[in-house]
């Protein structure tokens, strides 16, 4: 017997980058087993996610964490369901979580993802 994903319309409150959350919403995208989503598995590989199938999710996850905006570079660096997690963690500690929508700056945070915020 398999599970397959709970439903996303059952996660209440203010959006959070709990692992929980993030998981149901990458196992509901992607139609997989929300077992199978565990930090190590690769999009690709072990999700079978093609390049549509991830950007697809990125414009999922940008709408669930409002202020949060993927750039391009970053969204090619994730590879795994741990890095995703990581890199809203770390948006989540910059003051442009809670006060508007942050702008990426190049390279160079210690995590390996651009997350330094310019104001305009």
């Amino acid at each position: 017997m398999t599970i397959m994903s709970p439903s996303i319309e059952g996660i209440s409150g203010p959006p959070r980058a709990s692992d929980s959350v993030v998981r149901a919403l990458i196992a509901r995208h992607l139609d997989v087993d929300i077992g199978r989503v565990t930090d190590d598995a690769s999009f690709i590989d072990d999700l079978g996610a093609d390049w549509l199938d991830r950007l697809e999710l990125m414009i999922v996850i940008e709408d669930h964490f409002p202020g949060l905006e993927i750039p391009e570079d970053d969204a090619d660096r994730m590879q795994v369901v741990g890095d995703l997690i990581r890199y809203i963690e770390s948006w989540r500690q910059t003051p442009a979580a809670t006060t508007g929508r942050p702008e990426c700056s190049a390279p160079g945070t210690p995590d390996g993802y651009d997350t330094e915020i310019r104001s305009n």
